[in-house]
């Protein structure tokens, strides 16, 4: 009987699985291929879609920000963005009786189950390109407080995540000491010690899995430039300082943060000599788009506990792995009257994603392997009971009831198979900056590989062009903070 109720379970379970994930994985492809082939308008239209759905409406919001952002509508991005930080609070203030049940529900079923709260970088990349949209707008009073804003996210990132990371421990540990499912706890311990595990992890999602490792080990482990947003603490400085502001705290840090930088290290010498830049321009360049998100399967060495593997029908568990996207150029200059300058890499946001996606990877894996635990005791537990019903007189009614509910765990088990793929994947890949002389009204030319992009200056004093090249194919889109004498 085993054998006739498994290929109808696998098929009905393959049915949703296939649904249930490719309408968030269809639509961030179709949003990351309107971004790089320039159709920035359609990419607002897909994300405009979703932006009021439930628990994934935040991401979307996201997306139809960064989206108006590369067609300059900064008026419409500043709407945008502002609900999704609003989401941000929400979801950070929401009563602890809604996240126990998200999670409850979640445990069931899959992270996508749980409501988009976002990453720290996006936090602090919605807030920087507020400040960036204020600030091409002309409200500098403004940008200031979203610039603030943003450095208070990179601020209390790092704290948050620990914090975050020693409750879910504390939950996790509670869940586990809240059932009385031996067998559960057996075969989690057991997969998440494997090394067969670890291979899979490495070879799959790239993921160096090291379970002697607590995260706190995790944390204490990265570098400060594994999680610091470099770009949005220049920007900030820079805005600053042209703005007549104290920059002295963001100038340096970013000096300490990349000492082998030789515009970072002038900005920081000049403004501690009190100097007063006159003619500069700033040339910011967002390179490409960061990495998306896609789905492994990974089945799991139940092979190690061979009394669980007589009665398990399913044993894959999903889990997401990161998809690194080409950059638009490989290097870039700038052309002016003023000279020709190569730019310099600022931020790699590549390397900042790689490591937040380290640190939240390692509850991720739990919570599968808490889930499939759950699920498996209970297909055991209805297979015992099957095939001792199976030996005993009279007790084929049973042991066929016992085996659909065998089946059904199992297919339930595969049914709700599924990686969250839930990311801003509208940030950039990496950030370049150049500082260069200008004349008001001259052209200035940026060369990127073997594409001329021109640059006509506006007439001010000084000021801060951002241009975003998302793909080779793409139109960059050009903007403007300009700084003119205080009065």
């Amino acid at each position: 009987m085993k054998k006739r109720i498994f290929p109808l379970t696998a098929a009905f379970a393959g049915v949703l699985l296939a649904g249930g994930c490719a309408s968030t994985k269809n639509r961030l492809a179709n949003y990351s291929q309107a971004v790089s082939l320039g159709q920035y308008e359609r990419a607002e239209q897909i994300a405009a879609e979703k932006e009021k759905d439930g628990d994934d409406g935040l991401c979307w919001k996201l997306h139809k920000g960064s989206a108006l952002v590369l067609q300059t509508k900064f008026a419409d991005a500043m709407t945008t963005l502002d609900a999704a930080e609003e989401g941000f609070l929400e979801i950070d203030q929401a009563a602890a009786l809604k996240r126990g049940y998200d999670r409850s529900i979640s445990v069931l079923s899959n992270d996508r189950f749980l409501p988009y709260s976002g990453t720290g970088q996006e936090r602090i990349f919605c807030s920087l390109y507020k400040g960036l949209s204020c600030a091409a707008l002309g409200n500098h009073d403004g940008a200031r407080v979203e610039l603030n804003r943003a450095n208070e996210w990179q601020n209390s990132y790092l704290a948050d995540r620990q914090r975050e990371i020693a409750n879910y421990e504390e939950q996790l540990a509670g869940e586990s000491n809240g059932r009385k499912a031996a067998r559960k706890d057996e075969i989690a311990s057991t997969i998440l010690r494997s090394p067969e595990l670890g291979q899979s992890l490495q070879s799959s999602c790239g993921y160096m899995h090291d379970v002697s490792l607590s995260q706190g080990d995790v944390l204490a482990s990265l570098a400060k430039a594994d999680y610091y947003n470099t770009y949005a603490q220049h920007v900030r400085g820079v805005f600053r300082w042209l703005n007549g502001d104290n920059a002295r705290n963001d100038l340096r840090g970013t000096y300490e943060m990349l000492p082998s930088s030789a515009l970072a290290s002038r900005d920081f010498a000049e403004y501690e000599a009190g100097t007063k830049p006159r003619g500069q321009a700033w040339i910011y360049v967002e390179d490409g788009l960061c990495p998306m998100r896609d789905q492994t399967v990974i089945h799991l060495p139940l092979g190690l506990l061979p009394w669980v593997r007589r009665y398990v029908l399913y044993t894959g568990i999903a889990l997401p792995k990161l998809v690194y996207r080409p950059y638009a150029s490989s290097q870039y200059s700038v052309h002016a009257s003023g000279g020709s300058l190569a730019l310099e890499p600022i931020m790699d946001t590549d390397r900042l994603c790689k490591a937040e996606f380290d640190v939240a990877f390692r509850g991720v894996l739990q919570r599968e392997i808490l889930r499939f635990s759950i699920k498996t005791a209970l297909q055991v537990a209805a297979g015992v009971v099957a095939q001792n019903a199976s030996h005993s007189k009279g007790g084929s009614i049973l042991a066929a009831s016992m085996f659909l509910v065998q089946a059904g765990a199992a297919g339930w088990t595969a049914a709700t198979v599924g990686a969250d793929l839930r990311s801003w994947t509208g940030l950039p890949k990496r950030v370049f900056c150049q500082r260069v002389a200008f004349t008001p009204g001259e052209t200035v030319t940026l060369q990127a590989d073997a594409r001329a992009i021109p640059i006509p200056m506006p007439s001010c004093e000084n000021v801060v062009v951002v241009v975003r090249y998302p793909a080779q194919l793409s139109a960059p889109s050009i903007s403007f903070i300009t700084f003119n004498p205080q009065e």
